[in-house]
Order: C-alpha cells, then structure tokens, then sequence
C-alpha cells in the first residue's frame, strides 16, 4: 500500500511539473472555454471562401456574442456546422480534433470579430475606393484548442454540416478580398 501511495504521488507530482493535468477535472477544465480565456493564438486568412455581406455577417457576429453568447454548439471529430446564418452569410466552426467538441457563442463570436476586423478592409477589396466601406467578409481563424471559426457565403438552405469551402457561391456578394495570412497572437488589437 505504501509503495502505491508513493508513486500515485510521485507521478502526480512529475505530471505537475511537465504541466499535464493530474484529475479528470483538469483536464475537463482544458475543454472548458469559459475557464481557459476567450484569447486565443493561431494562424489567419482571408479571402479564402465565397464573400459574405459584411452587414450580414456583423449582425451574425453580434448574436453569437450576445443573446446566443451561451448557447451551446457540438462539433463533431473533423467536421464543420453552421452556427449561424443570413441570407447570403453564415458563420462556420470547424473541428479540426479527433474527438466531438463544444463550444459557446462567446468564443465563437471572439474568433469570428478577428475575421471581422481585419479581413476584406475597404483599402484591400478590389474595385471599391478607401473610406469606410466595408462591403464583404471572407476568412477563416483557427485556434490553438484544435477549432476553427470561418466567415463567408452561405446558403441557409443547404445543410448546416456544409464546409465553407463546398458552399460555392462566388460572386453574389462582389468584390474581391484580398488572399492574405498571418498569425493572430490574441484579441489584444481589437
């Protein structure tokens, strides 16, 4: 009995210093968004997907921060779902994990606002002047948790399982945003 004692708390505390969690409740607490932190760090693009309307897409946005702040969405092991949808513009979360995963309104509202802000500026969109125009919305932010967010066309009708890059819809929102990368650090710059 004392040998067992001795190394339950020899591995506890050897997993505790290589940081791995040591009881189911830590490691829940790693697929619980609302206690990790709504910053997240992964690579971003834009002009990846069919455009959105931007108005649209903002509106989703703010739903899915707002009054759907809470509400839950699962994702299944390397699928897409639609969480939200308007006319001609949805918002995709992406699984990229081998296992089913949930996640809130909230953090997908985080992701998508990166989109948001800085894809598809006025300046990048071509045809269109400077100014404040910001006609269309097309990108994708991916997180360190295994979990993407897309922004771009949607059709409501098709199924809410349709990926981003199978919904088609080229040229019903016109314009072109620009195809660019970069790697997102947090939600510092908003």
């Amino acid at each position: 009995m004392k040998n067992l004692l001795a190394t339950s708390i020899l591995l506890n505390v050897s997993a505790l210093v290589a940081g791995v969690p040591t009881s189911a409740t830590e490691w829940s607490d790693l697929l619980n968004f609302d206690v990790r932190s709504n910053n997240f760090v992964g690579e971003h693009y834009c002009g990846l997907f069919a455009n959105a309307d931007s108005n649209d897409a903002d509106s989703l946005i703010q739903s899915l921060g707002g009054d759907n702040k809470g509400k839950q969405y699962s994702i299944g092991a390397h699928g897409c779902y639609r969480v939200a949808c308007h006319n001609t513009s949805g918002v995709y979360v992406c699984n990229d994990n081998g296992f089913e995963l949930t996640v809130n309104g909230g953090d997908v509202a985080d992701a998508a606002s990166y989109i948001h802000a800085h894809c598809c500026y006025s300046a990048d969109v071509a045809g269109v002047g400077g100014g404040s125009i910001r006609s269309i919305r097309s990108g994708q932010q991916f997180t360190q948790w295994g979990w993407n967010v897309a922004v771009g066309y949607a059709d409501c009708k098709a199924g809410a399982t349709q990926r981003p890059s199978d919904a088609g819809g080229w040229g019903i929102n016109p314009g072109t945003c620009l195809v660019q990368q970069g790697m997102t650090t947090g939600n510092s710059d908003y």
